[in-house]
């Protein structure tokens, strides 16, 4: 059994639950990532939606259903679910992170910049935060900046070839010829499948 028929099958029975009780929080926070991980995402939302309505409230329910809402490209809508679980939980630093996310798709990077800011300062070893705020730097074209971030995502992960391959760009984009080259050959060692190196 796959991944997708193994949701598929948690489904069922969750359904089940729900017709029994009505008023199970716990079963539509569970369908609600049962349909998450098959991509009915209308349907997740319907569920994380229904489970807030239901209560009891937490930090948790909101993200949840602010993971949907980017997932749906909603991301004005998405930012008002995290602020509103981070106003609930302000010690979880993904929160921070995963707004930063929705504000950087809506090209707020200078609020994205402070999101990345904020859950770097309560989580430092986490690389893809800094990654994240590499992105942000370059949109904002701080070039110096957004290499001191993937310099230091590397330093937490070297063995990941995307991080070389944007740090790559990165250089090129900074007429470092060279070091980009190192770059672009360090993520193909790493993954001989990378097309976006091999293409680089």
């Amino acid at each position: 059994i796959n991944l997708s028929e193994m949701f598929t099958v948690r489904n069922i029975y969750l359904d089940k639950a729900i017709k029994f009780n009505a008023r199970y929080t716990d079963a539509y926070t569970n369908r609600g990532f049962a349909k998450y991980n098959i991509e009915d995402l209308q349907g997740s939302y319907f569920d994380f939606s229904k489970a807030l309505e239901l209560g009891p409230i937490d930090a948790d329910k909101y993200f949840n259903r602010g993971l949907v809402k980017a997932e749906l490209g909603e991301y004005v809508s998405a930012i008002d679910d995290y602020t509103k679980a981070i106003e609930l939980d302000k010690a979880d630093a993904n929160l921070y992170n995963y707004r930063g996310v929705a504000f950087y798709s809506i090209s707020n990077f200078d609020r994205a910049i402070e999101d990345y800011n904020e859950s770097i300062k309560m989580d430092s070893k986490d690389p893809l935060k800094y990654e994240n705020r590499a992105l942000a730097k370059t949109a904002k074209e701080d070039l110096k900046g957004a290499l001191a971030d993937y310099d230091k995502a590397i330093g937490l992960e070297s063995e990941a070839p995307e991080t070389y391959n944007m740090r790559g760009v990165l250089k090129h984009t900074m007429e470092d010829y060279d070091g980009a080259v190192a770059d672009y050959t360090k993520a193909i060692e790493l993954d001989s499948e990378d097309e976006d190196a091999l293409l680089n």
